[in-house]
Formats: C-alpha cells, sequence, structure tokens
C-alpha cells in the first residue's frame, strides 16, 4: 500500500517526466467509485498541471482515443487497453517496497513494465513501438478472462455436480 502523499507525488513526477517531451500528451484517469475527483483536481490545479482529468467517463472511449496506456498497482484496467490493441505499460515504481512490485496482470511477452521513473521516457517509447497481434491479445485475454466459448455455464454446473455427488458419497 502506498501513502497518498507519495502517489501524488509519484504522480506528479510521472506526468512532469511525460510532458517534457512535447512529443506526448497525457490524460489522467481517477478510479470511478474510490478515488476524490476533487482531491486530484487539486493535486494537479496545485502543481500547475493542465491536463484532463477522468474519473466516471467510459475507459473503453478513453483508451480507445490514446496511443499508449501507463497504470499502476493491480487494476483490470490494463484488460481494457489489451482488448483494444493498446500497449500497456505498467509502472512498477508506484510502492512503499524498496524492490519493484510485480503486477498480476502483467505478462512479459505482451505488456511492459518500468521499474524506475528515469527510464520512464524510454519505457514508454518501447511500448509505443510495440503492437498487440491478435494471437497476443487473446492469450493475454484468456488467462485474465477465461475461455469465451460459449459453455461457461456447463462447466460451472459439472463442477457443482461434482461437488454435490461427492458429499453424498
Amino acid at each position: 500500500m502506498i501513502s497518498k502523499t507519495k502517489e501524488f507525488s509519484l504522480i506528479i513526477r510521472t506526468i512532469n517526466d511525460i510532458t517534457k517531451n512535447s512529443k506526448y500528451t497525457v490524460s489522467l484517469k481517477i478510479h470511478p467509485s474510490t478515488a476524490s475527483y476533487k482531491e486530484f483536481s487539486t493535486m494537479l490545479k496545485n502543481n500547475n498541471l493542465q491536463i484532463p482529468l477522468y474519473q466516471k467517463e467510459d475507459l473503453i472511449e478513453l483508451v480507445s482515443s490514446h496511443d499508449v496506456m501507463l497504470t499502476y498497482g493491480d487494476t483490470s484496467a490494463a484488460i481494457f487497453g489489451i482488448g483494444l490493441r493498446k500497449p500497456v505499460l505498467f509502472l512498477n515504481y508506484f510502492s512503499d517496497d524498496s524492490k519493484p512490485q510485480k503486477n498480476v496482470y502483467h505478462l512479459s511477452d505482451i505488456t511492459m513494465e518500468c521499474n524506475n521513473p528515469k527510464e520512464l521516457r524510454d519505457k514508454i517509447n518501447e511500448t509505443n513501438s510495440k503492437s498487440i497481434l491478435e494471437k497476443q491479445a487473446k492469450k493475454y485475454l484468456t488467462e485474465f478472462l477465461g475461455t469465451n466459448d460459449g459453455k461457461s455455464s456447463l462447466r460451472i454446473a459439472e463442477i457443482i455436480s461434482s461437488v454435490i455427488k461427492k458429499s453424498f458419497s
């Protein structure tokens, strides 16, 4: 877990590092229910960061309109990025631990990681040049969403039936 002060500090640093290079523009999407829009808005304003701030907007539309998705922490939002064939970069330096935090949604052959803020721009460039192939996206989505073959209910029913049979044997 990371303190709000440290989280804000890292967000500010990340935005400043990205916007130093005029090649990039940044938008910030915060959690739709647990984050405070007012706190984030104040943080951006107090640090003269003139970027769009989103909270309740449609994540699919936002990801579709951007080139690269940067995220930190264990968030299923990355699934939307891969589903839309957008490169995803996990920022693993948002942690109180001395070593980078491994993200559960990271698959090394599909998504990228940045463990050091000093490498951020290089990692963004590398991530932006990466294309997500259909085969990779399917592998990723199967890993985190399961098989989408229309037989999910059948598999669940078979498991329930098996458990009931065992309990009465």
